[in-house]
């Protein structure tokens, strides 16, 4: 059990690492008088383990529900983990004792996540949904 949850850990950096590498081009504009506004970024409201049982049952359909979206997520901390590039990853549990699955959030404040215990229910907020070996996973978290 503990060789596949390095196996689990190992391929979860190596996805994480291969995601944050790549780099896109920005496009500029010759005309500085017009500048337009951001896109207001839609929201939505979810249950850590309601969530993860929508991942078990069609995963397709429960990434479409989050996907572009800033996501508000609430449960009890499951796990505190530092990625592969040392940022604090906060993993709420998805109800069950032994499982790999739940939301992990990428945390963007190392002191506030110092504070939390686990056991602890809270509200965590992120964007950027992916899908991580059945997880899914926020990035830019912040306590709410």
């Amino acid at each position: 059990m503990k060789k596949l949850f390095w196996v689990v850990l190992a391929a979860f950096a190596i996805y994480h690492v291969a995601n944050n590498n790549t780099t896109t081009a920005s496009a500029t504009s010759s005309d500085t008088s017009t500048e337009q506004a951001a896109p207001v970024q839609q929201t939505i409201s979810i249950d850590a383990a309601e969530f993860s049982k929508k991942m078990d049952d069609n995963e397709v359909a429960a990434m479409a529900e989050v996907e572009g979206r800033k996501v508000f997520v609430h449960g009890t901390i499951k796990r505190f983990n530092l990625d592969i590039a040392d940022e604090p990853v906060i993993e709420l549990s998805d109800g069950q004792r032994y499982s790999f699955e739940g939301v992990m959030v990428e945390m963007v404040d190392k002191a506030t996540v110092a504070k939390l215990h686990k056991g602890q229910r809270v509200t965590l907020s992120g964007d950027q949904p992916t899908e991580i070996m059945g997880s899914l996973y926020l990035h830019n978290g912040q306590v709410e």
